[in-house]
This record gives structure tokens, sequence and C-alpha cells, in this order.
């Protein structure tokens, strides 16, 4: 079989007309629905597989159970010149971090910085979605999240961190945006668990077993593997109490997995801007982006080399080409969508099609 009859393409209009049916399904209003339905098409659009709309059967799942409150409104418990904390209250992550990120973004306006911490949330999906709002206000916008422990402290091997995601998002004026979303393990935990569902072996250095030792076994991983050794995990240990110590969310160990029935994961969130406008004038700054967007790019290239890519560039361009013929989906992933479908009662995303 080609690689090409493994894939299943799927409009944007279409698989986020079918991913907000699923979530009133469940109980989400309309808006909410449709804005984390927004959220993970992005994800799919990028490329980023792991945080879509392959993630729509564990959400509805987590709504069922009574882990996320469908019908939650965030509510701003602080409020102190640039910063804020917002309790998300248990709804979805998304919800609450489009409006943290709004935040962030409208008091960057006005101080020149924003930051509001969220608690008592839950999975946000990508992060770089919430960043890129920031473009659109001539500002840089900044978030993280804490999460479920996959990682150990460097030499140990109790679980006690997430692979916390850092996204940054910078304007340009001709060229695309920065935008820099990564965990800070090797990889995404999302890709040991795709491997393992497919039956692959993986690379020795993307987890370990809970012995500490490097596994190519998807089915044995249990550690994902801090980027550059300590230097990952020092960033996870910052991100962490960023995100949960500061913000009065859960943190470390004690943060809960999705699905627990009538279980808040009650993690903490980071969101952040800073407007350009404040530091210089923001035609200038744009422009002197561009310089340096092509210095890198058109740096000499290594042997074997064909093209050199900036921050969030290949994700951008898979972006414009999935807008134009259909997002590329594995038939695995929409086949679960439709086993979902049937039990939510709603129409299958291949009838769709």
């Amino acid at each position: 079989m080609s690689a090409e009859a493994e894939i299943v393409r799927v409009p944007a209009t279409t698989m986020e007309e079918f991913d907000t049916e699923a979530f009133c399904k469940v109980g989400m209003l309309p808006g909410e629905a449709s804005l984390v339905a927004q959220s993970i098409v992005h994800a799919d659009l990028t490329g980023v597989f792991t945080h879509g709309s392959n993630f729509l059967p564990l959400y509805t799942n987590w709504i069922q159970v009574g882990s996320i409150d469908p019908t939650a409104t965030p509510e701003v418990v602080s409020d102190n010149g640039a910063t804020a904390i917002i309790s998300a209250r248990n709804a979805m992550g998304q919800v609450a971090g489009v409006q943290a990120m709004d935040m962030a973004i409208a008091k960057a306006k006005e101080f020149g910085i924003g930051a509001v911490g969220v608690r008592e949330s839950n999975h946000f999906g990508a992060a770089a979605y919430y960043t890129l709002r920031a473009l659109d206000h001539d500002a840089i916008g900044f978030c993280s999240t804490n999460g479920i422990q996959v990682m150990a402290p460097y030499g140990g091997v109790t679980p006690s961190l997430s692979n916390t995601p850092i996204a940054y998002a910078i304007p340009a004026n001709e060229e695309r945006p920065l935008m820099l979303d990564m965990a800070v393990s090797v990889v995404a935990a999302g890709k040991v668990a795709l491997a393992k569902r497919k039956g692959e072996s993986i690379p020795l250095d993307w987890a370990l077993t809970a012995e500490g030792v490097p596994t190519d076994d998807p089915s044995i991983a249990t550690l994902m593997a801090p980027v550059g050794g300590p230097k990952g995990y020092g960033l996870a240990v910052v991100l962490d109490a960023l995100c949960g110590v500061l913000t009065g969310a859960l943190f470390g160990q004690d943060v809960r997995r999705g699905g627990i029935p009538n279980t808040p994961q009650a993690m903490g969130q980071l969101f952040m801007a800073l407007d350009v406008g404040h530091m210089m004038p923001v035609d200038e700054f744009k422009q002197r982006m561009d310089v340096q967007i092509r210095q890198m790019r058109d740096s000499d290239k290594a042997k074997g080399v064909d093209r050199i890519y900036l921050p969030g560039e290949i994700e951008l361009e898979r972006k414009e080409n999935f807008l134009r013929d259909g997002i590329a989906f594995a038939t695995e992933i929409v086949e679960d969508l439709d086993a979902m479908s049937g039990t939510l009662g709603i129409a299958s995303l291949s009838s769709r099609l």
C-alpha cells in the first residue's frame, strides 16, 4: 500500500464541524465547543497530530466521566496591574487558555508586558495556538503548561515532571513569524504512544524504561528522555515552578492524569505577552526580524542539506498545504474518530467526506 493510500484527506472546515458537534454532544455550549475545535484543528493543520483531533476521543471521555466540567466558566481571581490569575474552575484547558492569553495581550498593550497564570485547568492542546494570537496585536507571545509525570529528575527514576512545552511566537514583516513550540523531552510523549499503537520501534534516545535504561521498545517506555539531558530537566523544573507553583495549581508529582472519574487534573499554565511598541517602533522591529530570519536561512549549508528552516516554518508551510489539499490524517485516526462518533450518536467522519 502506498503512503498516500494510508492517509485520508479531510477539509479543515469538515474537521472543525465534526469536532464541534462531538463536544456539543457531551455537554459543551456551542461557542466553547467551536473554540476548542479550532484549537485542535490548528494542531492538525500544522501536523501536530498528537495534540489535534487524535485527542478528541480522550477529551470527550474525560468530560463524560466527570474529569472535566464542560460548562464551567473560568474566573479571574486576582488582577494586579500587568499580572493576573485565572481559576479555570475545571473547564477545558483551551477555554481558560484563550481567555488568559487574550488578557495577557490586553495587559501588554497597556503596561508593555502582561502575564496571566491559570490554575485548576486541564490539558490545553498545542501551545502555539495561544502564542500566535499575540501576532495580530504586534506582540510577542509566550506560554507553557505543566502536566502529568512523564519525566524523572535527571539521574532518578521516579516520575515527577511533565515534558512541559515551551512556546513563543514573534512577528516579522515580509517573512513568516517565528513559531517555537517544543517539549523539553527529546520528543513529545504522544509520538511514543503512536509508535506503540503502530507496533513500531523508537530511537534509543527518545525514552527510558522504569529502571532508567534507554529503550527502542515503546511498550516498555515509561519515562521520556529530557532534551539535552540535565538541560532539559532543568527547563522542566523551572517551567513547573512557573506554571504550577507560582499559579497556585498542582505541580510536580501531584498533577493528576486526565480521565479519573470526578477528579480534576488541576493543572497550571502561564501566558505572557510583550508589546513590541513599548520597546521600539513596530515597523522597525519587524524589519529587523526579517533580517535575522534571512541571515539564518541564507547561511552556508552543511553537506547534504538542501534548505535551512526557521522555527515553525515547516509547520506553517504544512498548514498552507493542508488548507489547500485537506488535512492528511492517518487512516487509524479516522477509524478511531468513526468509532467515537458511533458511541456519541453523531454522523461519522468518513460519512462526511
